[in-house]
């Protein structure tokens, strides 16, 4: 029997509580980290959920990102034992309903315990929609040699390219080295007319500079004269570097400055003692020509192992609201048509 409580703040205690019970588990996700937790979502609001069982053990945990009337969980619930995963999806699924939120998505995590098909199944848990699944790649940083013979001939052209391009790089991530790299980022963007999901991407990356300072989190930089020319982030979590933002000068796109910013990380992981470097996730589904594909060719040049999580779950909390965000969709739809 286990107790399911949500809040909206954690106490001292219970973050330790928390932090105890995610390091006894395996497969952690960034989105489910206390570290992390605004930094993964910065315009939603977040939620708790605790499961606990009668000696007030946690049993089950879940980050929860709202932005009404969604809410969103990805690679949640953490939880012991499986059969506590109905329970607890249940509980989010009556507590939001009385909150009016129409519906959730639920992206449970990967792991090595088998879930029950009966979770599917079951009708108060509603049905499961064609959305995207997670999946990602994970290369196995234990044996560089091997790994080097796992990559693609044109990754290792390019890492060769360059660097008789002159390319260096460095781990530093001082004030300058961030405010030229959110100029990158957001030049990026803006060339291919896309609006980042922060309001100051400066604040932001400041902010989660702060926050990878508690651990060996680290940044790598490609510089081209001295200038930073490409750079990414990678984050840290139990045994794992998990790749979180990478951008590129795009008027020197003609140089393949990502391959060796990655290449770098994982030299840098396994100097580090981390024998897992997540590659960030890809989509197996995306259609041909499109810019994930390109994303996914560009991951998967680095070798290692496609890994998926179970089906997406898509939850109504409440049909009334539900039916009023469906009916003003359809409404927009109309008038834009």
């Amino acid at each position: 029997m286990i107790a399911i409580s949500f809040y909206s703040h954690l106490t001292h205690q219970m973050t330790q509580k928390i932090e105890l019970f995610c390091q006894l588990q395996t497969n952690i996700g960034l989105h489910q980290v206390l570290l992390y937790s605004q930094a993964m979502e910065p315009k939603k609001k977040i939620e708790f959920c605790v499961a606990e069982n009668e000696k007030d053990n946690i049993e089950g945990f879940c980050i929860i990102h709202k932005k009404f009337p969604i809410v969103y969980i990805q690679d949640g619930p953490i939880v012991s034992k499986n059969e506590h995963l109905s329970v607890i999806i249940l509980a989010i699924k009556k507590y939001y309903s009385r909150h009016l939120f129409a519906f959730s998505t639920i992206q449970l995590p990967f792991s090595e315990k088998q879930i029950s098909v009966d979770l599917y199944n079951n009708p108060s848990i509603s049905q499961v929609f064609d959305l995207p699944t997670w999946s990602t790649i994970i290369i196995n940083t234990s044996n560089i040699e091997t790994l080097l013979k796992s990559f693609s001939k044109g990754h290792l052209s390019a890492i060769k390219k360059a660097k008789k391009e002159g390319i260096t790089t460095s781990d530093s991530f001082s004030d300058d080295t961030i405010k030229s790299f959110v100029n990158i980022f957001d030049a990026n963007y803006k060339t291919r007319g896309l609006a980042t999901q922060w309001a100051n991407t400066k604040t932001y990356f400041t902010h989660l500079s702060a926050t990878m300072a508690f651990n060996n989190s680290f940044f790598i930089g490609a510089y081209k004269n001295d200038n930073l020319v490409a750079g990414g982030i990678f984050l840290v979590y139990g045994n794992t570097i998990h790749y979180k933002f990478g951008t590129s000068n795009y008027e020197l796109r003609s140089i393949p400055l990502m391959h060796t910013v990655i290449y770098q990380a994982i030299l840098k992981a396994k100097e580090l003692n981390f024998s897992i470097f997540d590659l960030g996730g890809i989509n197996p589904d995306a259609i041909d020509g499109s810019q994930v594909r390109s994303i996914n060719t560009f991951k998967k040049g680095f070798g290692g192992t496609i890994i998926t999580s179970p089906k997406r779950i898509y939850l109504t909390n409440n049909p009334l609201s539900l039916t009023i965000v469906l009916l003003l969709l359809k409404i927009k739809h109309l008038i834009h048509k």
